[in-house]
């Protein structure tokens, strides 16, 4: 059965500009810019909504083959190949070359890149490699493409690394601040990018700011990275979980209390007495999920980020200036804290796991496929397609998020999450 048009929704995120309110009509593709969004009706032509301050939201007559909207220009194919743009053109971002282009994916400001009749690619303003593609996506200062063999090439700026996640298969993943990212290998030893993690095997590992805590299989603690605050030095154990935030740590002890070490400045690492079977650090507050599946919250409240409501949950995460945990009957998000983004007006459905970042959050459904909503202006929250087995949104950086696919491969996304040489695992 073929696929039929769709009416658009866009939901979450930032709409100053207008840009998540579409226009009722009918659509067969869409792509989200900077601030303005663009859509490819039944009929082949092209409308836009949002901001319209360089014209990117002004798109031309004429049919089209698809659109791709990008930080303040759009561009498309048209019927016949060309590829016509439209917008800001500071860095030549709207004067493509006279190519016929199958496909053309634009982002940020100075990404830009076409897929030729041919299968080999164009840009402008970056260098693309040589071979065959079958599909290529621009970021904002980078770029991937996928070769005809399977295999990713991708090029440009690549940040600190964050998201050039390291060849191996990985079972669980976290991400906190932009240096520290470090992943749970199938055979149980560690894995970061960015930083060196302890040999031997462990059961869990958690990154903070700039450091990381990984629960070794007989309950005990290590931590590696930055110890300006202490935040790196456990106490004694055992343990049964771990979990790392901006400058402090807790983890729930085998007696089931909580321990907190750290910067404690808004007693974010003083924790209530209390049986726990889970703890989640945030930015500058710390929430636990009780025994009896209430919620308990500590440290900074300035944003009420601290203060749950009175349901019971299985499971809490603790983010930037907000917090979102998973109903237990229901099995759908509730969130509460700042919403100046909408951080915390999660949408419908049921879910596994929820992970709240600085000023987004994402969650995983019962499907395994992932969701996000909240600030997107890095793009942390457009996650790629996908079924995936568990999300990590960096609670002490706003701009980018990991999740661990299915075949245990690891897929990041946002404007500093440039992933430059990603190499298939087998």
């Amino acid at each position: 059965m073929g696929s039929r048009p769709r009416e658009r929704r866009c939901a979450g995120g930032d709409n100053t500009d207008g840009q998540a309110t579409p226009p009722a009509d009918t659509f067969t593709q869409v792509s989200a810019g900077g601030f303005h969004t663009c859509g490819l009706k039944t009929d082949g032509t092209v409308a836009c909504w949002g901001s319209n301050k360089w014209g990117q939201a002004q798109p031309p007559a004429g049919a089209f083959r698809q659109v791709s909207s990008g930080g303040f220009h759009t561009c498309g194919p048209n019927t016949d190949g060309a590829v016509v743009c439209w917008g800001s053109d500071v860095w030549l971002e709207a004067t493509p070359p006279e190519y016929a282009l199958t496909q053309v994916s634009v982002a940020g400001s100075r990404s830009f890149c076409g897929l030729n009749t041919d299968s080999t690619l164009t840009c402008w303003n970056l260098t693309p490699p040589t071979g065959t593609f079958t599909e290529v996506s621009a970021g904002g200062s980078h770029t991937c493409g996928l070769r005809t063999d399977g295999s990713v090439a991708c090029w440009g700026f690549n940040g600190w690394l964050e998201a050039t996640p390291p060849e191996y298969a990985l079972t669980q993943v976290s991400v906190a601040g932009s240096p520290s990212f470090c992943g749970l290998n199938t055979d149980n030893t560690l894995t970061c990018w960015n930083l060196t993690p302890p040999t031997g095997t462990f059961i869990e590992v958690s990154a903070g700011g700039s450091d990381a805590c990984g629960l070794r299989m007989d309950g005990t603690l290590q931590c590696w990275g930055d110890n300006t605050y202490g935040q790196a030095t456990p106490p004694p154990g055992p343990f049964t979980h771990v979990s790392a935030g901006y400058r402090h740590t807790c983890g729930v002890k085998a007696d089931s209390t909580v321990a907190c070490w750290g910067d404690n400045t808004y007693g974010q690492a003083t924790p209530p007495p209390g049986a726990f079977t889970l703890v989640s650090a945030g930015y500058q507050h710390t929430c636990g999920l009780k025994s009896d599946g209430t919620v308990a919250c500590w440290g900074d409240n300035s944003a009420l980020q601290a203060s749950p409501p009175p349901l019971v949950f299985n499971q809490v995460s603790a983010g930037g200036f907000h917090t979102c945990g998973i109903l237990k009957t229901v099995n759908t998000v509730v969130c509460w804290g700042d919403n100046s983004l909408l951080q915390v007006t999660p949408p419908p459905g049921a879910f596994t796991q929820v992970s709240a970042g600085f000023w987004y959050t994402c969650g995983l459904k019962t499907g395994g496929t992932l969701v996000c909503w909240g600030d997107n202006y890095y793009g942390q929250a457009t996650p790629p397609v996908g079924t995936f087995t568990q999300v990590s949104a960096g609670n002490s950086d706003p701009t980018f998020a990991c999740a661990v696919e299915r075949d245990a491969s690891v897929a990041c996304w946002g404007v500093v999450a440039i992933a430059q040489t990603p190499t298939l695992l087998p």
